[in-house]
């Protein structure tokens, strides 16, 4: 079973990056808003199809969040 999931770049990253760029908080509400579905999502295919491996285009030395789901729900994980 093969899953694509495209999103914006800065959503797949565990650290919220627009913290401190607005005074209201809003910003940062919208993006951390945006991860949680992105992780729910992501979990919920993770299970229901069964994935044993992701592969991640993504930024060697930061933390995503497939890699956290993967870590916790016994699927293989690489990223290039």
């Amino acid at each position: 079973m093969r899953l694509l999931v495209g999103i914006n770049h800065q959503i797949r990253w565990t650290r919220v990056w627009s913290a401190g760029s607005s005074a209201s908080g809003e910003l940062e509400r919208f993006e951390k808003e945006q991860k949680d579905l992105f992780r729910e999502l992501l979990r919920s295919k993770i299970v229901e199809r069964g994935v044993t491996f992701v592969g991640e285009e993504t930024k060697q030395d930061e933390p995503s969040i497939a890699e956290n789901l993967c870590a916790s729900n016994r699927c293989d994980y690489d990223k290039c």
